[in-house]
């Protein structure tokens, strides 16, 4: 039986997705929103959480309480709220204070005589070649 209510609810969230148009708005969050899921993360990465994380979803099935699995799910659902719906500051690209990014330097051409030593002239064409 419990297949069959699996089925009911998965047709009703496919028929409520269809009826929003398929669209689901990831609006920001206020700062105070973002810093409160903020808090909540690293008290949970303090607890450990991260780290079973890194054991695997195999390992956390067989050797985790349900309770610490569903620590390991709010933690993933933390970290989606913050990346997607929570402003990530911005970093300039200079310590002086300045915001723009350095062009970098290019590689100097194969060919270039001032860069390689053993520089050799393209051959000559026809035209150049002078008449016998």
């Amino acid at each position: 039986m419990s297949s069959g209510k699996g089925v009911r609810t998965s047709l009703i969230a496919w028929s409520v997705l269809l009826l929003t148009g398929g669209s689901v708005a990831a609006v920001p969050l206020d700062e105070a929103s973002c810093a409160k899921l903020r808090d909540e993360r690293v008290q949970l990465e303090k607890a450990g959480v991260r780290a079973s994380m890194a054991q695997g979803p195999a390992w956390a099935a067989a050797n985790l309480p349900s309770a610490q699995l569903k620590d390991i799910q709010r933690l993933i659902e933390l970290d989606e709220q913050i990346n997607f719906r929570c402003p990530q500051p911005v970093e300039t690209a200079a310590t002086n204070g300045s915001s723009s990014v350095p062009i970098p330097k290019r590689k100097p051409k194969a060919n270039d005589a001032k860069v390689n030593d053993a520089y050799v002239p393209p051959p000559k064409r026809k035209s150049d070649v002078p008449a016998k």
